[in-house]
C-alpha cells in the first residue's frame, strides 16, 4: 500500500473514532452491549468496509489462481490468521471499568462451529445491501468490535507503522523513532510498542495482551503513560 493510501485509512479511522465517541459519551459499552442504535450504521458499515478492502488489498496472491475481487472472509481468515494469529490479539477499551475486546476470537475456533463466525462481520455484510431490513444489528457492540477490528488491522500491518507514528499512535518506550522504523521494516514483530488511539489499546506486531487483565502495564507495553494510569499500574 502506497503511504498516501496509509495516511488516508488513518484519517477516515480517527474520524470513525471521533464519531463512535460521541454515542458511547451517551450509551458506554459496559452499560448497554448490545444497544440497538440504528444510527450506528454508518460506523459499522465504514469500519467493515475499511477492515475488507485493507485484508483485500494486502492479500499476498503470489501463486494462486484467486482473483482479488473473488477474495472472501473464508479466504481472509485461512490468509491472515495463519500469517498474524488475528484471534490472538486482545484490545483495551479506554472505559471505565476495563475491559478486553477480541473481534477475530471466532478464528480460534473450527470454521463449521457457529461461534466462529463474527459477528460484526455479518453486520457489516447485512447492512451494506440493506440497512432497513438489517437495523436491528446496529448494536453498541457490532460498531465497537468493527472499529476495534479495524484498529487492529493498522496494528500489525507494517505498511500503516509511519502513519500511526506520524499520528501520534505508536507508543516507543524509549525507542527513538528512526530505530523504530527501521526495526519495522527490517521484518522486526516483537518489539514492545504499542498502537494507542482515543478509544483503543493494541499491542504492536506479535506481542499480546495476556487475557488477564491484571497480568497488564503500560511500562511493559509501549510505556504508554495513558495506561498505566487508565489501569492503575
Amino acid at each position: 500500500m502506497k503511504q498516501i493510501e496509509a495516511e488516508l485509512v488513518i484519517e477516515w479511522f480517527i474520524d470513525l473514532e471521533v464519531r463512535l465517541k460521541k454515542f458511547m459519551r451517551t450509551v458506554p459499552i459496559n452499560w448497554n452491549y448490545n444497544a440497538v442504535l440504528p444510527l450506528l450504521s454508518g460506523i459499522i458499515v465504514e469500519a467493515g468496509g475499511l477492515v475488507d478492502s485493507i485484508l483485500r488489498r494486502e492479500f499476498d496472491l503470489s501463486g494462486s489462481r484467486l482473483e482479488r475481487k473473488n477474495l472472501r472472509i473464508t479466504h481472509f481468515r485461512e490468509h491472515y490468521e495463519q500469517r498474524f494469529s488475528l484471534s490472538s490479539i486482545n484490545t483495551i477499551i479506554y472505559q471505565h471499568p476495563p475491559i478486553l475486546l477480541n473481534p477475530f476470537r471466532g478464528w480460534s475456533l473450527p470454521s463449521n462451529v457457529d461461534g466462529a463466525k463474527l459477528e460484526w462481520w455479518i453486520a457489516y455484510n447485512k447492512l451494506k445491501h440493506e440497512r432497513i431490513e438489517h437495523y436491528s444489528k446496529c448494536t453498541l457492540s457490532n460498531a465497537v468490535l468493527s472499529l476495534c477490528a479495524l484498529h487492529q488491522v493498522l496494528s500489525v500491518l507494517p505498511c500503516f507503522f509511519k502513519s500511526l507514528i506520524a499520528h501520534d499512535m505508536i507508543r516507543l518506550r524509549e525507542y527513538a523513532i528512526p530505530y523504530a522504523i527501521e526495526c519495522i521494516e527490517q521484518g522486526k514483530e516483537d518489539m514492545p510498542f504499542l498502537s494507542e488511539s482515543v478509544l483503543f489499546a493494541t499491542p504492536y506486531g506479535k506481542i499480546r495482551f495476556p487475557d488477564n487483565l491484571d497480568n497488564i502495564s503500560g511500562a511493559e507495553f509501549g510505556g504508554s503513560k495513558r495506561l498505566m494510569q487508565f489501569l492503575g499500574r
